[in-house]
């Protein structure tokens, strides 16, 4: 195989779609320090926050610019990244972020049924894809 350009999961997206969920798990990432999704999703984003996080920590003119690309609220998280999470990571030379592993939430989840059915709802499984809990270290 030619090229062999950097390899990444495709997450069953089309590359804009793929971009646009990257995107906004990287942004409610460093909204709120800490998300919860499968573990891919978590595996990729977690390659492009630990990227914003270098970016942070040169804090250049151009690094900004490029920040201010991948946000969806840049003028909320600029003022983060470039402030407390440089000071933080300042003596890191990486490896920022961390994925944990959690327990789905819920083992069933129940079938509607017709309003005034006296009947008990019947189960069925809930999707059980690996959930993973991702946060800045």
């Amino acid at each position: 195989m030619a090229g062999g350009g950097g390899k990444y999961r495709h997450l069953g997206r089309k590359s804009s779609h793929r971009q646009a969920l990257l995107r906004n798990l990287v942004t409610s990432l460093f909204e709120n320090e800490s998300i919860t999704t499968t573990w891919a999703k978590a595996k990729e984003a977690q390659r492009l926050a630990d990227k914003l996080i270098t970016l942070g920590k040169k804090n250049s003119e151009a690094s900004r610019r490029r920040a201010l690309e991948i946000f969806y609220k840049p003028h909320e998280i600029l003022p983060k990244l470039f402030g407390p999470l440089r000071e933080r990571y300042a003596d890191r030379p990486g490896g920022y972020t961390r994925v944990l592993r959690v327990e789905p939430k819920q083992k069933y989840e129940y079938y509607n049924r017709p309003k005034g059915s006296k009947e008990d709802p019947e189960r069925k499984p809930h999707d059980q894809a690996p959930q993973r809990h991702f946060g800045t270290r």
